[in-house]
Formats: structure tokens, C-alpha cells, sequence
């Protein structure tokens, strides 16, 4: 019983350094399976009336002379378009 454990563990870490090796190690996707799309959508943008920083995917959009414009937040942004 002990050798099979031991077996397994060698096993276990020998299959594990070969996928280090390889590049194709267990690394987890948190982006639900959309790859480069959602890293695209996370990138951070800035809100253009109070400076901050929000995700793309987050945030609010405005286009504004065929220029799409990010906002974190509808008060915000009605305050930007408003003074501009």
C-alpha cells in the first residue's frame, strides 16, 4: 500500500514538472473561457470628468464625436457631456 502512495506521489510530481516544462501547466482561466476579448474588456480606462479608473468592461460608455468615451458613472458622464 505504502509503495503504491509513493508510486503515485512520483507519479503526481513527475507529470507535473513535465507540464511546467511544457508551458502547459494547470493554469486556471478566470475569464470564463473568452480569452482575448475579456482581456481586452478588462483593460482599465480612464473616466474623463472625475479622473478615475474604472475596467472597460465596467464601464459607462458615451460616444462623442464618433469617439467612444468611458465613465464610471451615469453622473458623471451626464456632467462630462454637459460641460463640454
Amino acid at each position: 500500500m505504502i509503495k503504491l502512495i509513493i508510486f503515485l506521489l512520483v507519479g503526481y510530481f513527475a507529470l507535473k514538472s513535465i507540464r511546467s516544462l511544457l508551458g502547459t501547466g494547470s493554469r486556471t482561466n478566470l475569464s470564463g473561457g473568452r480569452g482575448e476579448a475579456d482581456q481586452i474588456d478588462n483593460l482599465m480606462v480612464q473616466d474623463l470628468n472625475c479622473q478615475t479608473y474604472i475596467s472597460k468592461r465596467d464601464a459607462i460608455q458615451a460616444v462623442q464625436n464618433g469617439r467612444t468615451l468611458y465613465f464610471c458613472s451615469t453622473q458623471c458622464r451626464d456632467t462630462y457631456l454637459a460641460d463640454s
